[in-house]
């Protein structure tokens, strides 16, 4: 065999990484985008990293319940975030300088974890490519095949769910994969070549990912204790002469010989510290070193659901009783439905339950195989050749088993919760990538010894992988499109109702007769099957069922959307002026008060005689003495009370409104009162008249 110029061969291999990556790099960031020229959007749930960095650099880890909302732990009087820190650690530099960016960031930190991700993501191939062929040259059909799993990998995947929103849930999952497939990179980089560099790496990048997101995380501190089992076997091996050390160590894939039995220290500690972090961090938070006390998180105190499920489990967050019904779901093969309307693909119905256990929440979700299938069918692929019998050629595979397992063991965690979402696929990513990888050189190892006489076998392969890569691009980029736009809880009425009227009218546009589902009534109804429109009354409002709850589409003052044009004071802090009132039987009553700060700051409150306290909402910026738009919620057929200005959510919660509020803006509202100018907007209803003009 000839000789191979390896810095030429991972030159031509990195830039068709680079090649794929920038093409999932594109789609990813105008996912993220949200169709907007702007990556410093603010959205609901966008600050609490934010407020994170803020307190630590006050030298504290609790949080102002506030800033946390519903995502608070209340302990001893005080509130803290479970989320990870490090998010929060990288905000550190912004947050020391000014606060004008909090809840901006969350663009920039995710578009940075995908950077992370396809980087550490194509490392990590190389590494598989020098365990299936080394010294071996890249060939033009490697190369399109390395830059489509890239590509696959970074737009035809749970990756592209986690840009639909860039919220703090999918932050949290994005960091913890690229991370976790950064530190498997470094742990196999260790491996085949032993060094104090790679490992403090790997032991850094193990670290991060834990305090990104810990269950995940985890995957790589198993992968670490493995090879430091591997070692110390072989130190024993090596003293009392146990040939079954060294046959563990070779099931485990790792190297005999001294540089095997080296860094023994240096592996502890790298092991070591990232443990001890993390249980430091949780335990400064919640008085344990890895327990989460669930049963103090703010939902809990309203959630009479979610309550039960908790006190049913003793407690705990996970459980094994919830694994079986998780598994089937995430592995399913029949989690993809196909619709008449755009995107023509849509979530499946949701999950069966299994045992009789309870969940505290079902959200729409596909599974692995239905909307992976391209890295599921390859992970498939390389796991026999990992664990089982592998041509000799391909016997270097055995080496990521260490790997594997702890992308095993950071999947166990997802699979545990009483809860079922579409972002938990993200925690098998990790595993999905290394096994994938591991497959697409079978692949190619297959498609080498088929030779140049069966090019029709050939040719059905390669378009077979073709149409797999299609199909999870579609898939993903749809599943994606449809919960950021209309499925997804974040996003105000104005997106949704926007993404409801094109599918509208390009559905009309299209042959084959209407596939739009409409119904019409005078009340609100429970919630029909997924996608049906209904319009309440005499197109006093337009809703969207998700097949769990009514979600809206067009509003307007009848139904309690209130968009408004103020002009704010300079007022002193602290001043407080009435947006909304409304009365009920018996005296009860309901106020959205506007509230001013110090800073040109105002915020958003809502009291009420029916709540203990009242519910302040997050700080905004103004500017005095000009015009700006804010939009009140009062939703009485879905029990809401919301408020935002200029777009950006200051105010949200479930409530059942009272008859006839009065506003701000109003003529004749006598209850709701504002200093300044205050024009209360019309809210034509120009989809409901579509609507009821196309059916008559």
């Amino acid at each position: 065999m000839s000789v191979v110029d390896v810095g030429a061969a991972r030159h031509t291999f990195y830039r068709a990484c680079a090649i794929g990556s920038i093409l999932a790099g594109v789609v990813f960031t105008w996912m993220l985008a949200i169709g907007r020229l702007d990556l410093l959007q603010s959205h609901v749930l966008d600050g609490l990293y934010d407020a994170q960095a803020h307190a630590l650099l006050d030298g504290h880890w609790d949080v102002p319940i506030d800033e946390l909302g519903f995502e608070a732990f209340l302990i001893d009087g005080k509130s803290y975030m479970y989320f990870g820190p490090w998010p929060a650690v990288l905000r550190l530099p912004v947050a020391a300088i000014t606060d004008q960016l909090d809840g901006r960031l969350t663009q920039l930190s995710m578009l940075l974890a995908f950077a992370v991700l396809m980087v550490s993501a194509s490392r990590l191939l190389w590494r598989v490519r020098q365990l299936a062929r080394p010294q071996r040259a890249v060939t033009r059909s490697e190369t399109w095949a390395v830059g489509g799993f890239v590509a696959v990998l970074g737009a035809g995947s749970v990756v592209m769910f986690l840009a639909s929103r860039p919220v703090v849930y999918h932050e949290a999952e994005l960091w913890g994969a690229a991370l976790t497939i950064a530190a498997f990179e470094a742990t196999l980089g260790f491996v085949a070549g032993p060094s104090g560099r790679r490992l403090a790496s790997a032991g850094v990048l193990a670290g991060l990912a834990m305090l990104s997101r810990g269950s995940v995380g985890i995957g790589p501190i198993v992968a670490l204790c493995l090879v430091l089992l591997g070692r110390l076997l072989l130190v024993v091996g090596a003293r009392w002469r146990h040939d079954w050390s060294r046959r563990v160590v070779g099931w485990l894939g790792l190297r005999d010989g001294a540089a095997g039995r080296s860094h023994l220290i240096p592996l502890v500690v790298a092991i070591a510290v990232p443990v001890a972090v993390y249980m430091y961090v949780n335990y400064a938070k919640f008085g344990h070193p890895w327990s989460v006390p669930i049963t103090r998180h703010a939902t809990t105190f309203t959630d009479e659901l979610r309550r039960r499920v908790y006190d049913a489990n003793e407690g705990s967050l996970f459980g094994l009783k919830f694994v079986t019904t998780n598994v089937v779901a995430m592995f399913r093969a029949d989690a993809l439905a196909f619709d008449g309307l755009f995107p023509w693909v849509t979530f499946p119905a949701p999950a069966t339950i299994i045992g009789g256990v309870t969940f505290a929440a079902v959200d729409p979700s596909s599974s692995i195989p239905s909307s992976m299938p391209l890295l599921f069918l390859l992970s498939l692929a390389g796991l026999a050749p990992v664990f089982a019998r592998r041509p000799r050629s391909l016997e270097g595979l055995a080496g990521l088993r260490v790997v594997v397992i702890g992308g095993l063991a950071g999947g166990v965690g997802a699979v545990s919760l009483p809860y079922i979402n579409q972002r938990y696929l993200s925690d098998f990513l990790p595993l999905l990538v290394v096994l994938g990888a591991a497959g697409l050189y079978v692949v190619l190892h297959a498609l080498a010894r088929l030779g140049a006489a069966r090019q029709r076998v050939r040719a059905a392969v390669v378009g077979a992988l073709a149409v797999l890569a299609a199909f999870s691009l579609w898939t993903n980029v749809g599943l994606a499109l449809l919960y950021q736009r209309a499925y997804s809880p974040f996003p105000d009425h104005a997106e949704r109702a926007a993404f409801v009227r094109f599918q509208h009218d390009l559905d009309d546009r299209l042959p084959g007769g209407s596939r739009f589902a409409f119904r019409r009534g005078s009340n609100l109804p429970e919630a029909l099957p997924i996608g049906t429109v209904f319009v309440v009354g005499r197109c006093e409002a337009v809703y969207w069922s998700d097949g769990h709850d009514w979600l809206p589409i067009e509003q307007t003052h009848a139904s309690g959307r209130f968009p408004m044009r103020l002009t704010f004071g300079d007022r002193p802090p602290g001043t407080r002026e009435t947006l909304l009132a409304a009365t009920g039987p018996g005296g009860t009553r309901d106020r959205i008060d506007l509230e001013y700060l110090r800073g040109h700051q105002v915020r958003f409150v809502f009291d009420s005689s029916r709540l203990d306290d009242e519910v302040r909402g997050r700080a905004h910026h103004v500017v005095p003495d000009r015009p700006t738009r804010i939009e009140l919620t009062y939703d009485a057929p879905l029990g809401r009370v919301g408020a935002n200005l200029e777009g950006e959510q200051g105010l949200g919660l479930i409530w059942g409104p009272l008859p006839s509020p009065t506003v701000a803006g109003q003529s004749d509202a006598p209850a709701a009162g504002f200093s300044r100018t205050a024009k209360l907007l019309p809210t034509p209803p120009r989809f409901c008249s579509e609507l009821v003009g196309s059916s008559s």
